[in-house]
């Protein structure tokens, strides 16, 4: 198991794929068939040593020939299995339960930012690994956690804990985390698991994602409270293009006007494609100041089923309809993945 591809993730193939697979296969199985019924096996004749050794040869070459070349043919055709990676941005919001988690493909980069839940106890085993493995994603470049509480993290945590085939590269946590104990296990899972590489944001860092695309941190958290949790959320805007997406963790209004100056002075309140609505979409996050300054096409909530917060609220819901911002719940929608293709954007749902 040490050795090159002694492993090998191909991924959930897509239907055309299974279908081409199964084509050569029928014709491979075909062509083998026929070529045994209908080529002669040469016999060795008795006492002909030389002329035996020959037809042997020939005979073997005639037999295992064949057979030689199907197994290489089986081994090409699995190629057409591999999971195609795409071309341009995608971003799926995984539908955890009551929480956050998002995985961010590019040609050349794949992270995530969050991954947890405070619904669904086994995230990181039932959701989150073998959503990476059907993508044929067995190594994430990095995983951003905007702050620390478990409904963002306890699938990073699973990921980072041994029991997982995912490598996660790098771990991003917020600039307030540097000296606060709550992310002791995350640093400690990053340290145990062999990857000794952990950075903190600030602001205007930028975070490499491959060619043509950003992650830039806009707001790099509230340092000042840092006991409180849920204000050490960081601000992240991912970018390719036109297209903008805004990750906001749990960000509190108090911490929002900070959001707001940043924003303007990069983007000078540049409608944004999509918004991660913070908190869940609790009440006490998604002011009318920052609706009015970031101006969302769409806006994603992720938060559980029925959930006893009553996620998302009414307030907020009809704050984002006042501004002409479509809602997407993955409480209603299952998973929401969005695709970008040169000038357009895909939004499918996933229930």
């Amino acid at each position: 198991m040490q050795l090159p591809f002694a492993s090998v993730c191909a991924g959930r193939p897509a239907l055309g794929q299974i279908l081409v697979y199964y084509m050569v296969l029928t014709c491979m199985t075909a062509v083998f068939y026929y070529a045994g019924r209908f080529i002669p096996l040469l016999q060795c004749g008795n006492g002909e040593s030389a002329a035996g050794s020959r037809a042997d040869f020939t005979r073997g070459a005639r037999i295992y020939g064949p057979l030689i070349l199907l197994a290489a043919g089986l081994i090409m055709n699995s190629i057409f299995l591999r999971q195609i990676r795409p071309d341009g941005l995608v971003v799926t919001a995984i539908d955890v339960g009551q929480g956050d988690g998002f995985l961010v493909e590019t040609p050349g980069c794949c992270f995530m930012i969050d991954g947890g839940s405070s619904s669904n106890a086994r995230l990181g085993e039932n959701i989150l690994e073998p959503l990476l493995l059907a993508k044929g994603i067995t190594e994430l470049d990095f995983a951003v956690i905007s702050h620390g509480d478990s409904d963002h993290t306890s699938g990073i945590e699973y990921l980072l804990s041994g029991a997982s085939a995912i490598r996660i590269k790098k771990l991003v946590l917020p600039a307030p985390a540097r000296d606060n104990g709550a992310y002791d296990v995350l640093r400690t899972l990053m340290m145990n698991a062999g990857e000794a590489s952990v950075v903190y944001l600030r602001d205007g860092a930028m975070v490499s994602c491959g060619e043509n695309f950003a992650l830039r941190c806009i707001y790099a958290g509230n340092t000042d409270v840092p006991e409180e949790i849920n204000r050490n959320s960081s601000a992240l805007l991912l970018e390719d293009g036109i297209f903008r997406m805004l990750f906001t963790g749990d960000m509190v209004k108090e911490d929002e006007p900070g959001l707001i100056v940043s924003y303007r002075k990069l983007y000078a309140e540049t409608p944004l494609t999509v918004l991660k609505v913070a908190h869940h979409g609790s009440a006490t996050s998604t002011g009318e100041e920052l609706l009015e300054t970031i101006r969302p096409r769409y806006a994603v909530v992720s938060a559980g089923r029925r959930n006893r917060y009553g996620h998302p609220s009414e307030e907020v819901t009809e704050r984002l309809q006042d501004h002409g911002t479509s809602l997407l719940e993955t409480a209603k929608a299952g998973a929401v993945e969005f695709r970008v293709e040169t000038d357009k954007l895909k939004i499918r749902t996933c229930l």
